[in-house]
C-alpha cells in the first residue's frame, strides 16, 4: 500500500470523478490526456474502457468512476480526460471526468488513515484543499488491472451512444 509516512509536502492532482474530489500525488501522472477513441477489449470487465495507443504503445483505459464502484451517469465526452499514470511497473490510463487542479499538500495533513487503512480501500486518506473534502486515491486498488475479471457487468444502453457527435464518444 501506498501509505504516507514522511512529514514532507506533495504535489496533489485534483479531479472530479462522479461528484466526488479525488487526488493523486502527481509523482505518479505522466501526461493528463484528452478522452480519445479506445479500442474495446471484448469480455472485459466494465471498468475497463479498452485500449489506447500511445505512440505505439499500447495502454489500458479504465473509467475510475467504475472501477471505484460508482455508476457512470453520462455518456463520454470530449471534456473528460485520461490521467496516464504509473505505478510500480504498471501503466495505465484513468478516465476522469474534470481535472481541477495542482496542490501542494503537506503530508501531516492527510486524516483518516486509520479508516482508510486496508489494501482494499480505493482511498489512503482524505485531505481538505482549500475547504473542500478530497479522497487521496490508492494506487494499490486500482493497480495492476485484471481484464479477465469475471464480474464483468452488461452497461446500460442509454449510457452507451453507437454514433457518437463531436462532444461524446462511444466505448
Amino acid at each position: 500500500m501506498n501509505k504516507i509516512t514522511s512529514t514532507n509536502q506533495i504535489q496533489v492532482l485534483q479531479f472530479v470523478v462522479q461528484n466526488a474530489h479525488i487526488c493523486l500525488d502527481l509523482s505518479y501522472v505522466n501526461k493528463v490526456l484528452p478522452l480519445l477513441m479506445l479500442d474495446i477489449v471484448p469480455n472485459s470487465p466494465l471498468f475497463f474502457a479498452g485500449l489506447m495507443n500511445l505512440e505505439g504503445k499500447i495502454i489500458p483505459v479504465i473509467d475510475l468512476a467504475l472501477r471505484l464502484g460508482m455508476h457512470r451517469n453520462k455518456k463520454y465526452s470530449l471534456d473528460m480526460s485520461i490521467l496516464l499514470c504509473t505505478y510500480d511497473l504498471h501503466q495505465a490510463g484513468l478516465i476522469v471526468d474534470d481535472v481541477t487542479g495542482l496542490s501542494t499538500i503537506n503530508e501531516e495533513t492527510i486524516q483518516m488513515h486509520e479508516e482508510f487503512d486496508k489494501t482494499s480501500s480505493p482511498f489512503i486518506g482524505s485531505i481538505s484543499i482549500n475547504s473542500n473534502l478530497s479522497l487521496l486515491l490508492n494506487l494499490d486498488y486500482i493497480f495492476p488491472i485484471d481484464i479477465n475479471n469475471d464480474d464483468k457487468i452488461i452497461p446500460e444502453p442509454s449510457l452507451i451512444n453507437k454514433n457518437a457527435s463531436d462532444s461524446e464518444i462511444s466505448t
